[in-house]
């Protein structure tokens, strides 16, 4: 009688023991977490170039992100989010695999071989993608873009079941597209939409409306009038003066009437996204009420902030603070000024999809703990190596490092917390601060060297790509 009850017990422990393990298979999914019917829809909106500092920004009498503005309310918004490069190929690069720059190692956009043709830097196949990532654990993927930066051709469809390139379309354009691609995701299962507006972008054109909408035209003369509306040569000519690779600009310098009439088109863009991105969401909260809802910039835009036009070409904080606003079921509103990078986009997603992060990740999840002490770095080598810059950045707390390691010497170093638009520099009153700074910088840089997982990938660009790239003020190498 002992022996049958306890072959009894131990029939009855093993079957609990596969039933459990059959549960956790169910509710683990491809790799791990929630279940895949479970986990929410997630949506990741990037407005292309947007300053921080436009929301909430009015002109005109006229509120540039009147939408976003209402969005944040509703979202939990950080006020202290870094982009790990301060231009788009590495950006999304860090985005896509929450790896930094020397880690994933896309630094350049195009520069000619001896062989004649013109190669770029890429983002590796052996990398895996943010929605390969996804993918494998069980959505469905679409994206849809409008930077040449991020073609197919250039790694960054990986892991997506569609990728819609529309070069340099509007944001109408965009916003149509991805209703088009949300409608083709429905049915059973999570879904990840990727979209990508680039309208405040260089070259700065809004439609007609937006700009009478904000005040245009500005009094400014016929000449500057025609340079602020055909903005690429100037831009051009004078990126060509900035970086030393001519002595003076050809073009005359805009008075400060044709400077802000320049500003005015890029807040018309601004203002124009906003109303897409809008639309897209009445869409997205119609159709998918329970996504995750991550809105953010790749990088923000110098408009003659420290003399400087466009982006990548400084670790400022013009280009290297970003909007990241998220949005979601049962998530708190609130503004937090937590230390977070766009690194930590995957690691986050991650986590409220309840699905197992990777271990190289170098990003963290914004939902836990973070430090307030966290160090944020962010790194730029130019679009190309002809500019000959080289900048890492570093930021702890109010404290921020910048160094150039063309100039060794020239550390730059501010206090946010007393001079949040970087007009003074502290490094000669601090050298003991500078000195920490260049020590994590250092050791930052030999983290992301063990991080690799890949060698660098380079592709050769065809002639559309070059011409593509040329319409969005990037050169070619000389």
């Amino acid at each position: 009688m002992n022996r049958i009850l306890v072959a009894m017990i131990v029939l009855f422990c093993a079957g609990a023991a596969l039933l459990g393990a059959g549960a956790w298979l169910v509710l683990s999914g491809p790799a791990g977490g929630g279940a895949a019917a479970e986990r929410p829809d997630v949506v990741l909106l990037v407005i292309d170039a947007l300053r921080a500092d436009r929301l909430g920004m009015e002109r005109n009498g006229q509120p540039l992100t009147p939408f976003l503005d209402g969005l944040a309310k509703e979202s939990l918004v950080f006020t202290n989010a870094i982009t790990q490069c301060s231009w788009t190929r590495p950006s999304l690069a860090s985005i896509f695999t929450s790896l930094h720059v020397d880690a994933h190692q896309v630094y350049f956009d195009n520069a000619p071989k001896e062989t004649g043709k013109t190669s770029a830097d890429a983002l590796s196949p052996q990398l895996e993608t943010l929605a390969e990532y996804l993918k494998a654990n069980g959505y469905r993927t679409g994206g849809v873009q409008t930077n040449g930066n991020l073609k197919r051709e250039l790694g960054f469809g990986q892991g997506f079941d569609s990728y819609d390139y529309l070069p340099d379309a509007p944001a109408a354009q965009i916003t149509d597209a991805a209703v088009k691609t949300m409608g083709a995701m429905d049915g059973k299962g999570p879904r990840f939409l990727y979209v990508h507006y680039i309208d405040p972008h260089l070259p700065y054109v809004p439609p007609e409306s937006y700009r009478k909408m904000l005040g245009w035209p500005l009094k400014i003369t016929p000449e500057e009038n025609a340079i602020v509306t055909d903005f690429l040569p100037y831009f051009r000519d004078y990126l060509e003066y900035i970086t030393g690779q001519q002595p003076a600009p050809k073009f005359p310098q805009l008075s400060p009437e044709g400077q802000e009439a320049v500003r005015l088109l890029y807040d018309g863009e601004v203002r124009y996204s906003d109303d897409e991105v809008r639309r897209l969401m009445g869409e997205v909260r119609r159709k998918w009420p329970k996504a995750l809802v991550i809105l953010t910039a790749d990088h923000g835009e110098h408009l003659w902030d420290h003399k400087f036009l466009s982006h990548a070409m400084t670790m400022y904080d013009e280009l290297t603070r970003v909007p990241l606003l998220v949005n979601a079921p049962g998530l708190a509103p609130g503004r937090t000024d937590k230390p977070v990078g766009l690194v930590d986009l995957m690691p986050s997603i991650a986590d409220k999809a309840g699905t197992t992060p990777r271990p190289w990740w170098q990003g963290r999840s914004f939902f836990g703990e973070i430090p307030a002490d966290r160090v944020l770095f962010s790194h730029t080598e130019g679009t190309l190596p002809r500019f000959n810059v080289s900048l890492e950045m570093a930021q702890q707390g109010p404290l921020k490092l910048i160094v150039n390691h063309k100039h060794e010497e020239a550390n730059e170093l501010y206090d946010l917390s007393t001079d949040p638009h970087e007009l003074t520099n502290i490094a000669s009153q601090h050298p003991a601060e500078v000195e920490k700074f260049r020590k994590l910088i250092a050791a930052h840089r030999l983290a992301n060297e063990k991080a690799r997982r890949s060698a660098q990938e380079k592709v050769v660009l065809d002639a559309e790509t070059l011409k593509q790239q040329e319409a969005l003020g990037y050169g070619h190498g000389k």
